[in-house]
């Protein structure tokens, strides 16, 4: 009887020295696992979702006017500012974005095809109705800037969305939940403007990465 308890007791004890080996070669093959993903795929904590890169638009109002570039233009037209010229707070944060969205409509005029790129913003409504309660003339509107990440990507005015008067530059106007950005007003011409300032690579990349392209 002595020598049966004592070969279960040897039984026993294997057993339990080979699960404390097993545990020892898991963990370390874990570990060496771990250390390989981290060196080869450094990047790969930042693709997990819900992490998206850091990214912020803004619209800010001007502390000053500016006038035009082109002083002998008889119509509103492009203007020229750097960031110590924009208000301390923007006047549309970022998180009041929640998407952007293009389209191209085309007129016929004689033999002619005239083309008007639609480029919106939607917005919440507090965001929209801010913009047609500013107080501003039919005729000139209120000069912005609009700021991707720190850096102004273009400028422009906001514009009264009953107004009948031209603008030689960028025009945005407010309906509802939606900023229209405009190239000019009348907004119609016989090609796309390859120079087109809305189409600012920073804001594009910043829409992108953000998740605010809509497409609609």
């Amino acid at each position: 009887r002595k020598r049966s308890v004592r070969k279960n007791m040897v039984s026993i004890n294997t057993i339990h020295g080979m699960g404390r080996n097993f545990h020892h070669h898991s963990t370390a093959t874990m570990v060496r696992l771990i250390i390989f993903v981290c060196f080869f795929f450094p990047g790969i904590s930042y693709a997990q979702p819900g992490n998206k890169p850091s990214c912020k638009i803004e619209f800010y109002l001007l502390k000053s006017f500016k006038p035009d570039i082109d002083t002998t233009n008889e119509l509103m037209g492009p203007f020229s500012v750097d960031r110590s010229d924009l208000e301390a707070t923007p006047f549309i944060k970022d998180n009041e974005i929640l998407g952007y969205f293009f389209r191209t409509d085309t007129t016929k005029n004689g033999s002619e095809i005239m083309v008007h790129t639609r480029q919106v913003f939607e917005v919440n409504t507090s965001a929209g109705s801010r913009i047609n309660k500013l107080d501003f003339p039919l005729c000139c509107g209120k000069q912005f800037a609009l700021v991707v990440n720190g850096q102004v990507a273009y400028v422009g005015y906001f514009w009264n969305f009953f107004s009948s008067f031209g603008c030689d530059a960028i025009t945005a106007y407010s309906y509802g939940d939606r900023i229209e950005i405009a190239r000019k007003l009348p907004d119609y011409d016989y090609a796309t403007d390859p120079k087109d300032p809305r189409k600012s690579q920073i804001l594009l990349d910043c829409l992108t990465s953000s998740n605010r392209m809509t497409g609609k």
